[in-house]
């Protein structure tokens, strides 16, 4: 590994290895762009901080994404599978079911 991510990745990895510790790998995506609290999509209210209607909670987009990180781990490591909200083909049809929207509201 060339980046410096991947060095700490690699040497995070081996060590865990050397210690018999289980290794999880969670797929990042949609991490920063739910609410931690209830998966609802989250808005910006500028670059790094985002803000839920739902839960009126503001978070920055690292300790969103950290958060939600951590609670897919958590899931992995006890055999759940990864809420849909955080999942490609869900988050596909929410954006086809809100355009649908839009342009009715327009017509």
């Amino acid at each position: 590994p060339s980046s410096l991510h991947g060095k700490f990745l690699s040497g995070l990895a081996s060590r865990a290895f050397g210690l018999n510790w289980p290794i999880f790998m969670v797929d990042e995506a949609y991490t920063s762009l739910k609410c931690p609290r209830c998966y609802s999509h989250r808005e910006w209210v500028n670059m790094r901080v985002g803000y839920c209607r739902q839960c009126t909670l503001y978070l920055h987009r690292d300790l969103m994404a950290a958060q939600n990180t951590a609670m897919l781990g958590m899931r992995a490591f006890h055999g759940d599978p990864r809420p849909e909200q955080f999942t490609h083909k869900w988050n596909r049809e929410a954006m086809k079911a809100q355009e649908a929207a839009a342009s009715k509201q327009k017509a």
